[in-house]
């Protein structure tokens, strides 16, 4: 193919959504410049998630309002959970990672988890979850509420907290 012409192609890959894997065109059809997802509607998902985390306050750890921030988390890829985005940071209140992984467990429909941990052993958890009911869901979210569902742990309080997700 003319490479003008390529461009042209690619273009409309970029612009439609429109996958022409067949004919050779490396660009893949993403949303928000993302990556493959089985999970999503259109096979794709942002390579990055926008999560703000609000309303955590101390328990037995001095330091949780450091927990309260906004974080861009990168997208890992397919994994065994689902399709998983990640930021790690320097320990907090024993934690040290915040993940989100979109699944679809059996008979539940897909669901997205946001998930305070440590990478390593840990017993403490602080883990938000949006049920996203039967079909796909298009992943290309915008300031998408995850309510606050388990707490494993006695380092924050988070009876008050919440989370919001955007695809970046």
């Amino acid at each position: 193919m003319m490479p003008e012409l390529l461009d042209i192609l690619r273009l409309c890959v970029e612009l439609t959504g429109i996958a022409l894997f067949g004919m050779g065109i490396g660009v893949q059809p993403c949303c928000c410049g993302g990556s493959l997802c089985v999970f999503c509607l259109d096979g794709t998902t942002p390579n990055e998630l926008e999560v703000t985390i609000a309303g955590l306050v101390d328990r037995d750890c001095g330091n949780c309002a450091a927990l309260n921030d906004t974080y861009i988390l990168e997208y890992l890829g397919e994994v065994p959970a689902g399709c998983c985005w990640q930021f790690a940071f320097d320990e907090t209140c024993n934690f040290d990672v915040i993940v989100a992984c979109l699944s679809e467990p059996i008979a539940l429909g897909y669901q997205l988890e946001v998930s305070f941990g440590r990478q390593g052993p840990t017993s403490d958890v602080i883990t938000f979850l949006k049920s996203l009911g039967s079909e796909k869901p298009n992943c290309g979210w915008n300031e998408l509420d995850v309510p606050v569902t388990a707490q494993i742990q006695t380092q924050c309080d988070d009876d008050s907290a919440t989370c919001t997700v955007s695809a970046v």
